[in-house]
């Protein structure tokens, strides 16, 4: 337990330090957006600091003292928990099993769609929530041995990580907050942090990073250390079967959370009362936890701004606010979202408003542009502003795609147009390039609005919502949806330099098998639109100009070969070129050296050599199945149905290999790992060369080739584990080579997805050549 308490100093460092990081990179900030020629340190923000860093030292101080203090009392709390679990029977501690792998995994999906509500910077830092879920669950399989558990010590962990993320969101003013909004034009075009701008924020950004990394793992510890321990009382397939029934039981929880857009309220009741549960009945940890647990539901209910509705989707958090004009808007983790608009006649013919006679004409300019339009798409519909200019078009029909059930339900109910009320208008939950694969329908207008561009799809998965939507082949898959004479109409605001105005251009010229599409601008609202035809372009100029735009095409017609296109294969839409992204690679090497440290301070010893073979199946696991979430999401849609209910049929394939191992209990491991490669090799072969298909015999084809390899890779796994002393040493180690391959990853920004298989292939090679360093009397690859 004593070693447990290290990691408390370390974390209130971090968190203390935090605050100190922000208030520089917010004056640096705000010192280089005014131009500011006077001295960066002035006597007021040297009191800042100086306050913010006293603070700290305090903090830290104190908390090293107590938890020095409190050392004989939770080893006391640490045995009895280890006591109660050791008098358990078997039936019961089965069902230990199942309850600690369902709630380390609902836990970790609970704290990634939480903290991604509060940080929108980590939709840009994709896995990081998840590798610091994965370095506790592994610290703790790897703590298995130890005679204490500190259970108790979980609910108030994670009520100091609510409070601290709190205190950091809240407690600042707007502009010290500034640094930690980052933004997906910012973050990728400033690769290899080439300005200042980026140097400062990172650096706030990294602090608040290493904070969360170290409470999120914490909370985990305790959770899987329980898991170990009662899984050595049991034979050890059997255990990991247990483990993998909780882990799928978690994961599905976590799905019906987000069906019925529950909030964290709701999420971390559940683990509270969990953890209560399996609590050792000691009268002092059970009434801290439970004293603790209350408080924490409170933070979480407490709603800082009045009139504010939040609503947790299951793809974001959302806030809905009402303006003086009484018409809605929607924010999502804070930040400017989207705008309702009553651009009726009778409504804006009155007002003398430029601004929003300007939106007036560009929700109209489509129509005008398309000439008489009867049937239209609109991608990312939204709460309706498009929808209803499509309405006063007066269209026979409208598909309104929209990813976001909780948007369009506040815009069914919110906008004063009423258009989702209207029986023109069908609203269409799911993802742009599923409705295209899927649907048979032509249109005469498609319109893209301005999709999400940067929050987290899933609470597991690292797509982003429009990765998949501005490639060339989801262009393609628009176009061919579009009529003989059917247009395209695609708009976006900020481009970055106009980089990804170059991107836009290039991916429908290719789309449009090399005929250049036509690009206007309107220097008012700072907004371009791009238009493609499959017919003739011809475009009236006095029909855009009456709206105020301006003909823009030459400035994107050149320096285009400089530029990445973004493909299925490459669909990082903001990165203008294959680069790492030093931003990136730091955060890694962040990742890697906290958790280091937190196992120096927690493992004495060396980890067994034996654990390489388990390591590196980890690493290619998580490698293979990146590859098929992508390709699947690609296949079915990417929308959290399908994400999640794939996890759970990775889950599921894993329980499959586990029961066939069981029974055929096999010596030589050599035929499922050449089984494995090859599977892979198919996989890679079929993707580069011919794609996965939607149609029933596709889907078909997609399922069997993309699960295989991990029926093969948990045939090997189970194959170690049957044999093994430690299942839960086995575990750790397979954990943490998840993280690894969770790094892996990243490889996928310079070489595309498909490198991934080349890359998994490799690890799994290295994962053999491991397993026949370790001889045992029943398992060999000879």
């Amino acid at each position: 337990m004593t070693r447990f308490l290290r990691l408390f100093p370390l974390i209130a460092l971090f968190t203390g330090v935090a605050p100190m990081a922000i208030l520089y990179a917010s004056r640096h900030l705000t010192h280089l957006r005014e131009g500011q020629s006077g001295p960066l340190f002035t006597p007021e923000f040297n009191q800042q600091l100086l306050i913010a860093g006293t603070v700290t030292v305090l903090v830290t101080a104190l908390v090293g003292y107590i938890a020095w203090r409190l050392r004989e009392s939770t080893e006391y709390m640490g045995a009895a928990q280890d006591t109660w679990l050791a008098l358990l029977s078997h039936r019961k501690v089965m069902l230990v099993i199942v309850l600690t792998a369902g709630l380390s995994l609902f836990l970790e999906l609970a704290l990634i769609r939480w903290q991604v509500g509060i940080f929108p910077a980590l939709a840009f830092y994709k896995n990081f929530s998840l590798l610091a879920c994965f370095a506790g669950i592994g610290l703790g399989y790897a703590l298995s041995g130890q005679k204490t558990i500190p259970l108790a010590f979980v609910i108030p962990l994670l009520l100091w990580q609510v409070l601290a993320q709190f205190l950091l969101v809240y407690g600042l003013s707007d502009l010290q907050g500034v640094s930690l909004h980052a933004s997906p034009i910012t973050e990728q075009l400033d690769i290899g942090l080439n300005s200042a701008r980026t140097r400062v924020q990172v650096l706030a950004i990294y602090v608040m990073l290493g904070s969360l990394f170290l409470q999120s793992a914490a909370c985990l510890i305790p959770i899987g250390q329980l898991c170990g321990k009662a899984m050595a009382r049991t034979a050890n397939l059997k255990g990991y079967g247990l483990n993998l029934v909780g882990s799928v039981a978690g994961t599905l929880l976590m799905l019906l959370m987000g069906h019925y857009w529950t909030n964290p309220v709701i999420w971390l009741a559940l683990v509270c009362g969990v953890i209560l549960y399996l609590m050792a009945r000691t009268a002092r940890g059970l009434r801290t936890s439970a004293l603790c647990a209350l408080a924490l539901l409170m933070l979480l209910g407490w709603q800082p701004n009045i009139g504010v509705q939040s609503i947790h989707s299951p793809y974001q958090m959302i806030e809905r606010v009402t303006r003086e004009d009484g018409l809605m808007t929607i924010r999502v983790a804070g930040r400017f979202y989207q705008r309702v608009y009553d651009l009726r006649a009778e409504h804006v013919a009155h007002l003398e408003n430029e601004w929003l006679h300007a939106e007036e004409d560009y929700y109209n300019l489509p129509y005008a542009l398309a000439g008489e339009p009867k049937h239209v798409a609109i991608v990312g519909a939204g709460s309706g502003n498009d929808v209803a200019g499509a309405l006063r078009a007066d269209v026979a029909a409208v598909d309104a795609v929209e990813i976001d059930p909780v948007i369009v339900e506040l815009g069914r109910e919110n906008h004063p147009e009423r258009p989702y009320d209207d029986p023109r208008v069908t609203a269409i939950i799911n993802d742009a390039r599923s409705h295209f694969r899927a649907t048979d329908a032509s249109y005469d207008l498609i319109i893209y609005g301005l999709l999400d561009s940067h929050s987290a799809l899933s609470h597991a998965a690292n797509v982003r919502v429009d990765s998949f939507v501005y490639t060339i082949e989801g262009f393609a898959e628009a176009r061919s949806r579009l009529g003989d004479d059917g247009m395209l109409f695609l708009s976006f605001v900020n481009l970055g330099d106009k980089v990804l105005g170059h991107k836009i251009y290039g991916m429908l010229e290719a789309a449009f098998d090399g005929n250049a599409p036509m690009a206007l601008y309107s220097e008012q609202s700072e907004r371009y639109i791009f238009l493609h035809h499959n017919g003739d372009l011809n475009v009236s100029p006095e029909v855009y100009t009456a709206a105020g735009y301006q003909e823009v095409s030459a400035e994107f017609a050149e320096g285009n070969d400089t530029i990445a296109l973004s493909t299925d294969d490459w669909p990082f839409f903001y990165m203008p070129k294959r680069v790492y992204p030093f931003s990136y690679l730091g955060m890694a090497f962040a990742v890697a050296v906290m958790t280091l440290i937190m196992t120096g301070l927690l493992l004495p010893g060396k980890p067994r050599r034996g654990h390489l073979s388990y390591f590196l199946l980890g690493a290619g696991f998580m490698l293979v199945e990146t590859k098929a979430i992508t390709e699947l999401g690609l296949v079915f849609g990417n929308t959290w149905q399908v994400i999640g209910f794939v996890i759970c049929g990775v889950l599921l394939m894993s329980l499959v290999a586990n029961f066939i191992v069981a029974l055929a209990k096999p010596r030589k491991l050599w035929i499922p790992g050449g089984l494995l490669m090859i599977s892979i090799l198919v996989g890679y072969v079929v993707a580069m060369f011919w794609g996965f298909q939607s149609d029933v015999v596709g889907k078909i084809v997609a399922i069997t080739i993309l699960t295989l390899p991990m029926l093969f890779s948990g045939i090997l796994f189970a194959g170690l584990l049957r044999t093994d002393v430690s299942v839960a040493g086995g575990l750790a180690a397979n954990v943490f080579g998840a993280m690894c391959g969770g790094l892996l990853e990243y490889n996928a920004m310079m070489f595309g997805y498909q490198s991934l298989y080349l890359l998994a292939i490799a690890v799994y090679i290295g994962a053999l050549l491991a397993m026949r360093e370790k001889p045992t009397p029943a398992l060999t690859l000879d």
